[in-house]
């Protein structure tokens, strides 16, 4: 139903629903704000999405809405307006606890869990949202993707690729209101005189281009996601991209916002191609526990019995006996640890034949309060190394690696915590917190602040937003 049905467009303002005023349900929501890590901002946006959408696997209480929404618009003439709008309801909701489970019946999956979930939504606000999407400024691929591929690894990877996942929750059951990470398509509307290279077929992993600015020729690509369809396939894209861009533009826009993140050594792997000279890699500091000093003796063990890289054994062996001496020592926290090689020297990406092929021009990088976990590593890399320019909001503040875990026998609940805190090449300033060496909590604030969610950038596209940046990189290449 498209909002015009109504009577209301963007830029009208929301007032009230069932009474309840919209200050008041972003305090009930913020709650509820899954993958809000620490900044309010981010917190706030998860919670006004919880407004026209409620999923009980978040919202608990989301079975108890009525059939109807009464609904209060300001519109931009001055003009309130009251609806009635029906909510859209999916799933089967759970109304009560069950009984306890027998300790040898198993766990629930999670998988299990979600099926018992249900969501609701206001049938206009994912109208709009469709309705975005149905434009298609940037002339995108729009079709179903090919499914994800694997790459299959070792068994003895296991503690490895567990510190490497660095994502947002997701779930198959909301819309991009409540998980607004990974969208293909940037937020805003493209540059004037836009020229799309990737982005258009079902395998791109990236949208990319080029557009003038006076006698400049600027790159553009986008990021949705360290979690790519293809590994194999987005590293080569990307190497493809930083080549052309190299040899044919001014300057490089690259833009993370709405970044999910994924895995945090992929995004090394990304950064090695953007920043021209040795940088220091991702690394970690673990809570010493015994879980992971079995973990890595295992894994070593298993490791050195299968013949794997020199580099896997080397760097278990220096986790194990890091671990291994802060338990001795009652420490809780091991220190830093390199997570993606041997040492925390980090080269850029070069050919066969050693030749340097990152990228090495100006370049600026868009962050948003959703620019999240490793997505936030990248921009950690180039601020730190001192590579690029920030523009934007600050990021959401995930930090570390993140796992799921049922809340036990006698439970249907889950749960997820971070085992472990990045570190920072060295502490940092950010405006409210003290120094600190890491930005779990905090968030990597931006060079240049420019707050896209305004209401003249949601009327136009991002116009100002575009408009804000362009200048940006024009002055970042006139110095």
């Amino acid at each position: 139903m498209p909002p015009s049905s109504y009577g209301f467009n963007i830029g009208d303002q929301l007032i009230s629903v069932d009474g309840v005023a919209v200050a008041d349900l972003l305090k009930q929501f913020v709650p509820y704000s899954v993958n809000g890590s620490s900044n309010p901002v981010s917190q706030a946006r998860l919670a006004a999405a919880t407004i026209t959408e409620r999923f009980q696997g978040w919202y608990p209480r989301a079975n108890t809405i009525n059939t109807n929404a009464t609904v209060v618009i300001q519109q931009q003439n001055g003009k309130t307006v009251t609806y009635t709008i029906p909510w859209d309801v999916t799933g089967t909701s759970v109304t009560a606890e069950g009984p306890v489970q027998s300790p040898d019946s198993g766990l629930p999956t999670s998988a299990a869990i979600k099926s018992r979930t249900f969501r609701r939504g206001v049938t206009a606000a994912r109208a709009v949202a469709e309705g975005d999407r149905v434009l298609n400024p940037w002339a995108i691929w729009s079709g179903v993707r090919p499914p994800k591929v694997e790459t299959p690894q070792p068994i003895y990877m296991a503690p490895l690729k567990k510190l490497r996942n660095m994502r947002a929750l997701s779930t198959p059951f909301v819309t991009s209101g409540l998980e607004p990470f990974g969208n293909f398509a940037p937020v805003f509307n493209p540059p004037a005189n836009f020229t799309l290279r990737l982005g258009a077929g079902a395998t791109d992993e990236f949208v990319s281009g080029t557009f003038p600015l006076g006698k400049l020729n600027i790159g553009y690509i986008r990021i949705p996601s360290m979690e790519p369809n293809s590994e194999t396939n987005a590293l080569k894209q990307f190497a493809g991209e930083m080549a052309y861009f190299q040899a044919n533009t001014d300057g490089l826009v690259v833009d993370i916002m709405e970044n999910g993140g994924g895995d945090g050594c992929y995004t090394q792997t990304l950064a090695s191609f953007l920043i021209p000279h040795n940088f220091r890699g991702l690394e970690f500091q673990l809570r010493a526990t015994l879980s992971w000093q079995v973990a890595y003796s295992e894994s070593l063990f298993q490791a050195e019995e299968e013949g794997a890289p020199q580099w896997v054994i080397n760097l278990y062996s220096a986790h194990l006996n890091v671990v291994k001496k802060a338990l001795a020592q009652n420490r809780g926290m091991t220190g830093s640890l390199a997570i993606c090689g041997p040492t925390f020297d980090t080269p850029p990406a070069t050919d066969n034949n050693g030749n340097v092929l990152a990228y090495s021009k100006p370049m600026l990088v868009l962050v948003d309060n959703f620019t999240l976990s490793a997505a936030e590593i990248l921009a950690m890399f180039l601020q730190d190394s001192k590579r690029a320019t920030l523009f934007g909001t600050r990021t959401d503040g995930g930090g570390g690696n993140v796992v799921s875990f049922d809340a036990g026998a006698y439970s249907e609940g889950a749960t997820r915590v971070t085992e472990s805190l990045i570190t920072r090449s060295a502490p940092v300033q950010t405006p409210g917190f003290p120094l600190l060496n890491y930005y779990d909590g905090v968030g990597i604030y931006p060079d240049i602040v420019q707050d896209y969610m305004t209401a003249a950038d949601l009327a136009t596209g991002g116009q100002p937003f575009v408009n804000a940046f362009s200048t940006a990189i024009t002055n970042l290449i006139g110095k």
